[in-house]
């Protein structure tokens, strides 16, 4: 049942839990953005968008040229394609598919980020490859997660110290992990540069 609300929404219930994920997600979304300084012209790229509420306030935010999403869930497809209906045959682009095999060339974005995603993909450093693979050279990347299965502060250090080595090991640089400290769980970034 969690799975379908939230892991791999789909039908109603999926319905139900993209919503109360782009609920719970609100803060993660302002955060994560205020960490990527997005330029007019920019490429971005969101993967796990969900609804769609990152990819709306970045078209709200920013001059951002193509801002681009890709998520494994056809309900949440359908659902940001109608919060972002009026965009999509402009600066916006959303695809169906997964964090492992994104449906973009080498080299298109100056930005990519995913915001409580993460720990849904099958194979992290795969996705992590594809990330790096599809940002242009001084891209960067930004992957927010709310660990909530982090029990003490030393799991939740772990997590992030985790994620460094993974983004350091595929070849990212200038990598450095933000935490902001929010109720019920800490929020943690880890941040790189292709």
């Amino acid at each position: 049942m969690r799975d379908i609300l939230f892991g791999h929404p789909a039908g109603l219930l999926g319905r139900l839990g993209g919503r109360i994920m782009a609920r719970q997600n609100q803060p993660l979304y302002a955060w994560t953005l205020s960490l990527l300084p997005i330029q007019a012209g920019d490429h971005v790229l969101e993967v796990g968008f969900g609804t769609g509420e990152a990819i709306h306030l970045l078209t709200k935010q920013t001059q951002a040229a193509l801002i681009a999403g890709v998520d494994a869930s056809p309900a949440m497809l359908s659902m940001a394609k109608k919060r972002n209906a009026a965009l999509l045959s402009g600066r916006v682009q959303l695809e169906q598919g997964s964090a492992e095999q994104l449906p973009f060339a080498d080299d298109t974005f100056h930005k990519a980020f995913a915001i409580n995603s993460v720990q849904l993909w099958s194979d992290r450093k795969a996705a992590i490859r594809e990330l790096y693979r599809v940002l242009r050279p001084d891209g960067m990347l930004a992957l927010t997660l709310q660990p909530h299965n982090a029990k003490t502060d030393q799991d939740f250090k772990a997590i992030g110290e985790q994620l460094l080595f993974d983004l350091t090991q595929i070849g990212f640089f200038n990598t450095e992990l933000q935490i902001k400290e929010h109720t019920p769980t800490n929020i943690l970034c880890a941040l790189g540069r292709k």
